[in-house]
C-alpha cells in the first residue's frame, strides 16, 4: 500500500460502549506511524467474524445472571465449568447491580445559623431538558433518588465531556457554604506509586457508580434536593458534588 501526503484517510472507530457516542470537531483519536514490516491483510468477512466473536452472546433465559466475556483458549478443558460456577456465584460484581456499602453513611452537619438554601432551576433548552429527564428516570429506576418535599433546592447542570457526552451535575456551592468540613484524610498520589515499590503486575477494580453505593443518612436526605422542570427530589445515595464527598468514599473504602 502507498501512502499519499496530504491524502484523506477514511478510518472506521468501534463504539464499544453500551451508549451513544459524539466526536467533536478536531478530536485527536490516534497517531498515525510510518511502519515497516509484515502486514496481514483482513477481510470483511473476517472482521465481522472477529466482531461477533467480541460481543458476548445474549442468553434466551432473562432470568439468568450476566456472564462475563473473556477468552478462556488457555485456560484447560476440565476446569471451564468451575470457572464458570466461580463467575455465577459473584455475578454481583459486574451484571450491572448498583451495590450498597453498609460500612458507613453520608452525614451533613451545617453551621449555626444555616439557613435553607432554595434555588430556581436554571433556563435550559429542549435538548437539555430532554438529557435532564432520560437522566432523572434512570436515577429513579435505580433508587439512587426520591421525590421530596423539602424546603432546600439546589439546580442542576449538564456539563459536557470530552467525547460529546454531558455529565448530570448538582449544583450544590451554596449548600457546600453552610457544611461543616470533613477531615478526614485522602490518600496522596506519591505515596500511592511509592507502595507500589518493584512490583511487575498489578490488578485494578473500578467500582460501578462508586459514591451511588454509599447510602446519605435518611435524616439529611433533605438537603441534598435538587430541582428541576421535571421536579423535586432528593438523594437517598451519595451525589456528586457535596463538599464532603470523597472524603465520605474515602472513610467507606477503608
Amino acid at each position: 500500500m502507498t501512502c499519499v501526503a496530504n491524502a484523506a484517510w477514511r478510518v472506521e472507530i468501534l463504539n464499544t460502549s453500551k451508549h451513544p457516542r459524539r466526536l467533536p470537531k478536531g478530536t485527536k483519536v490516534g497517531t498515525l506511524r510510518h511502519f515497516e514490516g509484515s502486514v496481514t491483510a483482513v477481510t470483511t468477512e473476517q472482521l465481522d467474524a472477529l466482531a461477533e466473536y467480541s460481543q458476548p452472546k445474549a442468553s434466551s433465559d432473562s432470568t439468568k445472571c450476566k456472564m462475563p466475556h473473556g477468552h478462556r483458549e488457555n485456560v484447560p478443558p476440565e476446569l471451564h465449568s468451575k470457572l464458570e460456577g466461580l463467575l455465577e456465584k459473584h455475578h454481583k460484581l459486574w451484571d450491572g447491580d448498583l451495590g450498597l456499602i453498609k460500612a458507613t453513611s453520608h452525614r451533613l452537619t451545617l453551621k449555626p445559623g444555616a439557613k435553607p438554601v432554595r434555588l430556581n432551576p436554571y433556563r435550559l433548552g429542549p435538548r437539555s431538558r430532554g438529557l435532564i429527564k432520560t437522566e432523572v428516570d434512570r436515577m429513579l429506576d435505580r433508587g439512587v433518588i426520591e421525590p421530596s418535599k423539602s424546603e432546600w433546592a439546589s439546580p442542576v447542570v449538564l456539563v459536557p465531556k470530552p467525547d460529546g457526552s454531558v455529565r448530570f451535575c448538582i449544583d450544590y456551592r451554596k449548600l457546600n457554604e453552610l457544611t461543616v468540613k470533613d477531615s478526614y484524610p485522602l490518600p496522596r498520589m506519591d505515596h500511592c506509586l511509592d507502595s507500589l515499590g518493584d512490583a511487575s503486575f498489578f490488578s485494578t477494580l473500578d467500582c460501578n457508580a462508586g459514591y451511588w453505593q454509599i447510602p446519605v443518612s435518611p435524616e439529611d436526605r433533605h438537603l441534598t434536593t435538587f430541582t428541576c422542570h421535571c421536579g423535586l427530589y432528593q438523594c437517598t445515595r451519595l451525589p456528586f458534588g457535596l463538599c464532603n464527598a470523597p472524603v465520605t468514599f474515602q472513610r467507606a473504602i477503608d
